[in-house]
C-alpha cells in the first residue's frame, strides 16, 4: 500500500476551463467601467472597510433599537 498515489484526471471541456477566467474578465471590466464612470461624475467609488460601516446609530445589527 506504501506504493499507492492518488491521480486526478480532468475531463472538464476547453470551454468550462476558461469559463472561470471568463467570468473574471467580464466583472472586471464591468467594475472598472462603473469606477471610472463613478468617478466623473463626482461620486468615486470607496473602499468599504467592514459590514458595519455606515451604521449612523449605535445599533447592534441586526437588533434594531438595542445598543
Amino acid at each position: 500500500m506504501a506504493d499507492y498515489e492518488q491521480m486526478e484526471i480532468d475531463v472538464r471541456l476547453e470551454s468550462e476551463k476558461d469559463l472561470k477566467t471568463n467570468v473574471g474578465k467580464v466583472i472586471k471590466f464591468f467594475y472598472d467601467k462603473r469606477r471610472l464612470e463613478a468617478e466623473e461624475s463626482g461620486w468615486p467609488l470607496k473602499q468599504v472597510k467592514s459590514k458595519h460601516e455606515g451604521n449612523s446609530r449605535n445599533e447592534s445589527p441586526g437588533r434594531p433599537g438595542r445598543g
